[in-house]
C-alpha cells in the first residue's frame, strides 16, 4: 500500500504537474511540496482537504489507506449530474417512464415489446430506452420528486419486462464458455447486470448470474464448479469497491498454476469515474456499458 508522499508524487505526475506548479495551486511554497513528497513534512487537515479536493481523490486514498481513489460523495455527485433530463429521453423512452409513473406497467410494457417486435435490437432498446429512463427515475428520487416506493415499484416492473424480453436473446447455437456474473458486497442494484447477461448470451456466451450480497467463498466455489472463463463484477457505490477488490484478490489466491487462466472484469459507475481503478484492484479488464461488456470480455479471452 502507498503513503501519502508517494500518493502526492504519484497524482502531481499523473497531472503532469511540476512541484512548482502544485505549490501554485495549493498556494505554498515550492519547498513545502518537495517536503511532502521528501516525507519530512506532513500537512495539516485543512490542507490535506485542499489537495483531495484538488485531485479529486478521497483522503483515505490520498493517505494511502486505500487504493479506491473515488470518494462516495463524488460518486453520487457524478451519478446525478449524469443523468439525462427527462426532455432529452427518445420518445419511446419518455413514454415508458410516463406510463410507469402512472402505475401503468403494462401499457409501459406495450411501447417497448412494441419496439423489440418492430425489429429494434436488444441493445438499442437497453440503451435508448430502459437504461435512459432509469438514470432519470434516480434523478426524480434524488431531488425528493418521488418516493422510494415509485422507484422499487419501477425498479420491479423493469426487471420484469427484461425477462419478457428474453425471448429476444436469440442465442447463435455455439457455446463460447462459461461466464460467472455477480454484484459485489451488499449491491442491490443489479439491473445493468442482468443488462450484460442478455447480451452475452446473445453473443454466445453461457451465463450464470448469481446477483448480489454473495460471500466470497460462494462466487470462489461458483467460478470453480461451473469452469467459467471469465468472472464479471459490478459495483454501482463506491463503498463497495473494496468487496471486488477482496473478491479479486481470493480469487487469485486460490487459483491453481496449470488451470485454465479466469478473466474478471469489473464495471459500475466508481470505474467509469476512475479509469486506472480496475487495474489496481487486480482486474483484467473494465467495461462501461453493457455493450462493452461484450466485447471487453471477447478480446480478454481471444488474447489469454
Amino acid at each position: 500500500m502507498a503513503d501519502f508522499a508517494s500518493r502526492l508524487r504519484e497524482l502531481r505526475k499523473e497531472r503532469s504537474y511540476r512541484q512548482a506548479d502544485l505549490a501554485t495551486e495549493l498556494g505554498v511554497a515550492q519547498t513545502t511540496v518537495a517536503n511532502y513528497e521528501q516525507h519530512t513534512r506532513f500537512p495539516d487537515e485543512t490542507m490535506l482537504l485542499r489537495i483531495a479536493n484538488l485531485f479529486g481523490v478521497s483522503l483515505d486514498y490520498l493517505l494511502g489507506r486505500t487504493d479506491i481513489s473515488v470518494a462516495p460523495a463524488s460518486v453520487a455527485a457524478a451519478k446525478h449530474a449524469s443523468n439525462p433530463d427527462p426532455a432529452s429521453l427518445t420518445e419511446n423512452a419518455r413514454e415508458y417512464l410516463d406510463l410507469l409513473l402512472e402505475a401503468r406497467h403494462d401499457k409501459a410494457f406495450s411501447v417497448v415489446l412494441d419496439a423489440a417486435e418492430s425489429g429494434t435490437s436488444l441493445e438499442e432498446i437497453y440503451e435508448s430506452i430502459i437504461a435512459p429512463a432509469l438514470h432519470v427515475v434516480g434523478t426524480l428520487w434524488a431531488s425528493g420528486e418521488i418516493g422510494i416506493a415509485v422507484e422499487h415499484y419501477i425498479s420491479s416492473a423493469t426487471e420484469t419486462l427484461m425477462g419478457r424480453l428474453h425471448r429476444y436473446v436469440e442465442t447463435p447455437g455455439t457455446n463460447r464458455g462459461v461466464v460467472v456474473l455477480v454484484a459485489a458486497g451488499g449491491e442491490r442494484h443489479v439491473i445493468g447486470l442482468r443488462m450484460v447477461s442478455d447480451l452475452l448470451e446473445r453473443a454466445g456466451w453461457h451465463v450464470h448470474h448469481l446477483g448480489g450480497n454473495l460471500p466470497a467463498t460462494d462466487v470462489r466455489a461458483a467460478v470453480t464448479t461451473l469452469g467459467a472463463r471469465v468472472l464479471a463484477v459490478s459495483a454501482t457505490m463506491a463503498e463497495h469497491v473494496d468487496s471486488v477488490a477482496e473478491l479479486i484478490r481470493s480469487i487469485r489466491a486460490e487459483q491453481k498454476r496449470g488451470s485454465r487462466p479466469l478473466s474478471i472484469v469489473v464495471g459500475g459507475l466508481p470505474f467509469n469515474l476512475d479509469h486506472g481503478l480496475w487495474k489496481r484492484i487486480g482486474a483484467d479488464g473494465f467495461a462501461p456499458t453493457a455493450a462493452d461488456a461484450v466485447q471487453v470480455i471477447d478480446r480478454l479471452v481471444t488474447q489469454s
